[in-house]
């Protein structure tokens, strides 16, 4: 959605677009990370 209208509108939500990408990226990092320990019954 957002690189949509990134593109449409030339680049002019970049810097935004970036920004989310990149937490998102790191939020799915983390996740994949700690997946083991969250369904560890030990």
């Amino acid at each position: 959605g957002l690189y949509l209208a990134n593109q449409a509108f030339c680049k002019l939500f970049n810097s935004t677009y970036n920004n989310l990408t990149r937490k998102y990226n790191f939020v799915m990092y983390l996740a994949e990370l700690y997946e083991p320990y969250v369904f560890f019954k030990g």
